[in-house]
């Protein structure tokens, strides 16, 4: 919670995914010929997990503080069903990797947290700034910060 109030929301979300992706990619990369390698997998993988786990905590406070209290009830329970969803198709993933190659699962969930670490990026940070009322206060707030950026330019 201390990095959350110091850094804010997106920043640590964004570092977290790049961080599990990163180590997701690297422990599918790595051969299954050794006890060694076996463990340093193992390793990677939950750290990895480690790093979606932290991301997931940051996500809902997150998501609620970008979404105008107009339809921030609808826009969290959309999360909620994309959560679900994946949760629906990680099995699939499973059985991907029985099949096709042990490494898959690895490399596949490397890059959706990379994907997700671009998508985050583009994100505006919601530290200190007051929670949109109404989907006008959240385009009101998007051109003031587009100009701001213009600006600094």
């Amino acid at each position: 919670m201390y990095i959350v109030k110091r850094f804010g929301c997106r920043l640590p979300m964004f570092y977290c995914l790049v961080m599990g992706g990163v180590l997701a990619i690297v422990a599918g990369c790595l051969p299954a010929t050794n006890l060694g390698f076996k463990i340093a997998r193992t390793v990677l993988g939950q750290l990895s997990r480690g790093m979606a786990h932290a991301v997931f905590n940051m996500m809902f406070p997150y998501a609620s503080d970008l979404l105008p209290t107009a339809v921030r009830a609808n826009g969290l329970g959309l999360c909620s069903a994309a959560l679900r969803f994946g949760g629906v198709l990680a099995p699939q993933l499973d059985l991907l990797g029985t099949y096709v190659s042990k490494e898959v699962p690895f490399v596949v969930c490397g890059l959706m947290g990379l994907l997700a670490a671009l998508v985050t990026f583009v994100l505006p940070e919601t530290r200190g700034v007051p929670l949109p009322e109404t989907v006008d206060d959240l385009h009101t707030q998007s051109k003031r910060r587009s100009h701001a950026a213009l600006e600094m330019r």
